[in-house]
């Protein structure tokens, strides 16, 4: 038997001679059940400090070796990226 996502006369109810509604209320994330796989790796606490020592260390060595440049070009590819986003809107 296929398992997947129930057809839609299962989903929607049976209304007697009125009509259907717009949608269906969707349920938040996804509807089918084994779907979401679980992560091995928890955000902890010294994941989150180990994380922000590699960012810091990232950023140091831009501003020792490139005076910026490197942060300052990824900050305007950022800009451009919510402004291409915001169009959409």
């Amino acid at each position: 038997m296929r398992r997947g996502a129930p057809h839609a006369s299962q989903v929607i109810p049976q209304l007697n001679g009125q009509a259907p509604p717009l949608a269906p209320r969707a349920a938040l994330g996804h509807t089918r059940t084994g779907s979401f796989h679980k992560v091995a790796i928890q955000m902890t606490n010294r994941l989150a400090l180990v994380l922000g020592a590699v960012l810091l260390i990232l950023l140091a060595s831009d501003a020792y070796f490139a005076d910026w440049a490197n942060s300052i070009y990824l900050g305007r590819k950022l800009v451009d990226l919510i402004e291409y986003l915001a169009f959409w809107r």
